[in-house]
């Protein structure tokens, strides 16, 4: 058995000998850690002043446009308000127009009533001209008699003398 416990000596002294050079390395590794952790430190501490400052940057660029849509929402209501002052306007040029309608219709109506007038009396004229006229041809007639009996009056005259 000696032989076989030489051997395993044999093979655990490098590995022994492997395994007193670990503390170092582990020492290496540890400062490596703690050097990773102090840049992952520093960082992470950067990215947080940089969300920080993108964070402020954002909120600043919200309450600018948040400013402007006030301003547009002043705009809108200044506009709104201009619309009510034509809209009223129109209202009451609307009621002005209607009331102009009435008189209008007012006047039509009227203007009927005188042409319903007009056409009477010029049925009335047309009646009281043809009576004229029947007159005057009655009058001529009689005019004719007279006149004709006159010449029968001078023809006696001239003849009695």
């Amino acid at each position: 058995m000696p032989q076989n416990i030489e051997k395993r000596v044999e093979i655990l002294e490098p590995k022994v000998e492997a395994l007193e050079g670990l503390p170092e390395r582990v020492r290496g590794l540890e400062s490596q850690i703690v050097h990773l952790r102090a840049e992952m430190g520093d960082a992470f501490s950067a990215s947080r002043d940089e969300a920080a400052a993108f964070r402020a940057e954002v909120a600043g660029r919200f309450a600018s446009i948040d400013g402007r849509f006030e301003s547009i929402d002043a705009r809108f209501e200044s506009m709104d308000a201009r619309f009510d002052s034509i809209d009223a306007r129109f209202e009451s040029m609307d009621a002005r127009f209607d009331s102009i309608d009435a008189r209008f219709e007012s006047m039509d109506a009227r203007f009927e009533s005188i042409d319903a007038q007009f056409e009477s009396v010029a049925r009335q004229f047309t009646a009281t001209l043809n009576a004229i006229r029947a007159g005057d041809e009655e009058t001529r007639r009689y005019m004719r008699v007279l006149y004709e009996d006159l010449i029968e009056r001078i023809a006696r005259l001239g003849e009695n003398r």
